[in-house]
């Protein structure tokens, strides 16, 4: 726990912890003798300790939930697997699910099987997964994001063509990435439509809905034409437009 952690929880006698989770960053519930206190807490501290601010991931997790067909037989795969929670939501449900990523994931269950390997090294079969999930992974493709130390501009295509291969026919993958006007930076990509339609060049049908961020406290659906106008990215952090894809192979 951080010093300031230590000291807020230490004010303010909470009954439970802070929250830390991919969906939702930090939070407090402070008791009634301790609101007057608050107020005396500088604008900027409350902004960012003492209130909920929600990532990207509170639409992604619902998206793939939505979207994963209700067999449980299917095979699944997530790239880019750590630090997802979508694994331990379809292990639990029932489904067998395949992960992979460079960085380990200490996840345990029957249903589930982790390989620490990149995807691109990995000899996967052809039409061999009913399923593949990237959420939030493919802007960070190709790209010095992870002190990889390699850079490929081409690789995000390089990845979907590969993903393609390996799903069985009339299979779908499950994509979710920053979307908008705003430049992309040295470790993560913001699409645009005509990179969207070059990455899933191949794909049979392409499904997207677009979601906004509103004042960095939770996330509303939108149209396209909105966020070709706004930037994707709010000052300071926190994917501010997304795009959710279903490509059917």
């Amino acid at each position: 726990m951080k010093p300031y952690q230590k000291i807020a929880k230490f004010l303010f006698r909470r009954t439970y912890p802070f929250k830390h989770t991919p969906e939702c960053c930090l939070m407090v519930n402070p008791s009634a003798r301790h609101r007057n206190l608050i107020e005396l807490l500088p604008r900027t501290f409350k902004e960012k300790h003492l209130s909920v601010h929600f990532s990207e991931r509170i639409v992604e997790n619902a998206f793939v939930i939505q979207n994963i067909p209700k067999d449980k037989n299917i095979n699944i795969l997530e790239v880019g697997c750590t630090g997802s929670k979508v694994v331990l939501y379809l292990t639990n449900l029932g489904y067998k699910v395949k992960g992979i990523d460079f960085f380990d994931y200490n996840v345990v269950h029957p249903n589930f099987t982790f390989s620490k390997e990149n995807f691109f090294d990995q000899d996967f079969r052809e039409n061999s997964f009913d399923v593949v999930i990237l959420l939030s992974v493919i802007e960070h493709v190709g790209l010095n994001a992870y002190g990889e130390n390699i850079v490929d501009s081409e690789e995000d295509y390089k990845m979907t063509a590969k993903i393609h291969a390996i799903l069985k026919p009339n299979a779908v993958l499950l994509l979710t990435t920053p979307y908008g006007n705003f430049p992309s930076t040295p470790n993560f990509r913001v699409y645009t439509q005509e990179r969207i339609n070059a990455l899933f060049k191949g794909f049979q049908h392409v499904e997207c809905s677009y979601y906004k961020l509103e004042n960095k406290l939770y996330y509303v659906e939108t149209t396209k034409q909105q966020l070709d106008t706004m930037q994707s990215q709010e000052k300071g952090g926190g994917v501010k437009g997304l795009i959710c894809v279903v490509a059917k192979k």
